[in-house]
C-alpha cells in the first residue's frame, strides 16, 4: 500500500486533505480577496465625489449677440462693425471661500473702515435690531 504524506498528515486522510486544500485555493483565487476588493470599492467612490471645476468656455459675441469668430491671420470675421468685449465669469465654492479667507476678511475690514453700508447690517446682526 501507497503511503501518502500532506504536510505532516499520513495514511489515508492526506489524499483527502490535498484535494480539500486545493479546492479551497481554487475558491479563494475564483473569489478573490475582500480586503482588496472593499479597498478598490472605496478608493473607486472617493475618486467619483472629487470635486472637479468645470471647463471654462469662451464665447465671442457682438453688441447684438451674433456669434463672432476669427480668421487665419487673427483678424475678428463677421458680417457686421464688431465691439469685442471680454468678460471673465468667476464662481466661488466653498472651497474657494476658505482658500481666500485673508483676502475676503481684508476686503470685509476695508469696507467697514470706509463706511460701507455692510458695517450697519453687521450691526443690526449682532444687536438683533436696529443699529441706530
Amino acid at each position: 500500500m501507497q503511503s501518502w504524506r500532506f504536510r505532516g498528515v499520513a495514511g489515508p486522510a492526506a489524499p483527502i486533505l490535498a484535494a480539500a486544500g486545493i479546492g479551497l485555493a481554487t475558491i479563494t483565487a475564483l473569489l478573490g480577496d475582500r480586503h482588496k476588493q472593499r479597498d478598490a470599492g472605496l478608493n473607486s467612490l472617493i475618486f467619483d465625489a472629487a470635486y472637479t471645476a468645470p471647463d471654462p468656455l469662451a464665447y465671442n459675441a457682438d453688441l447684438f449677440g451674433r456669434s463672432v469668430d476669427y480668421d487665419y491671420k487673427g483678424g475678428i470675421r463677421s458680417g457686421a462693425p464688431v465691439v469685442v468685449v471680454n468678460m471673465n465669469v468667476n464662481a466661488i465654492d466653498q472651497k474657494g471661500v476658505l482658500e481666500n479667507a485673508d483676502v475676503l476678511a481684508s476686503g470685509i475690514q476695508f469696507a467697514i473702515q470706509k463706511g460701507h453700508p455692510v458695517s450697519n447690517t453687521m450691526r443690526e446682526s449682532v444687536s438683533g435690531g436696529n443699529a441706530y
